[in-house]
């Protein structure tokens, strides 16, 4: 393969998690279930005159070592993804893949992800002077469009890193280095 043939496929510049809710509501909802947790195990053990050995086999403890375990916001709760794609010359686009389920709901066990389409798409405007900085304008004003659309459903992406990349990124180093996507 030529590297002119290389310089016409898409390249993947970031991928992006796409979470059920917020990492506030995601703590926020664990602090409500911890709290409920410690309710019932106090109503247990004021209920009963077990001695504090039988502590060991009791619904209490069970409670206990469930709250001693939290999975970490950035690890549950993902629904999705985004591929944040360049196409030489032309556009970056954002993809989505998302879990192949009718309702996305936190008690979903298996998740596969299938692609959902051609989510967002910005297109790169060619004629200026300095080309790696309109391509790295597109790309930031594609995860803010893509953001923005997963917000208005209530869904939250993660995108903070990403940003964080492409800004400070030297994206005449980054796209001659970057794999393309097929």
């Amino acid at each position: 393969m030529s590297a002119g043939d290389q310089m016409t496929k898409e390249v993947r510049l970031c991928t992006i998690l796409v979470h059920l809710r917020s990492r506030q509501a995601y703590y926020d909802e664990m602090k409500k279930e911890e709290a409920a947790a410690i309710a019932r195990a106090k109503a247990t053990w004021a209920a009963t005159t077990a001695p504090l050995s039988a502590f060991a086999n009791s619904e209490s403890r069970r409670l206990a070592e469930q709250l001693a375990w939290r999975p970490p916001w950035r690890y549950n709760d993902i629904i999705g993804f985004l591929e944040v794609i360049y196409e030489p010359a032309s556009a970056v686009l954002a993809h989505l893949y998302r879990v192949n389920a009718r309702r996305v709901s936190r008690a979903l066990v298996r998740k596969q992800f299938v692609w959902f389409g051609k989510y967002v798409e910005v297109p790169v405007d060619s004629r200026v002077d300095n080309y790696d900085e309109s391509v790295r304008q597109a790309a930031l004003e594609c995860i803010v469009q893509a953001t923005r659309s997963l917000a208005r459903r209530g869904w939250h992406a993660d995108s903070a890193e990403a940003t964080a990349l492409l800004q400070c990124a030297d994206f005449g180093k980054l796209l001659s280095v970057l794999p393309t996507r097929w």
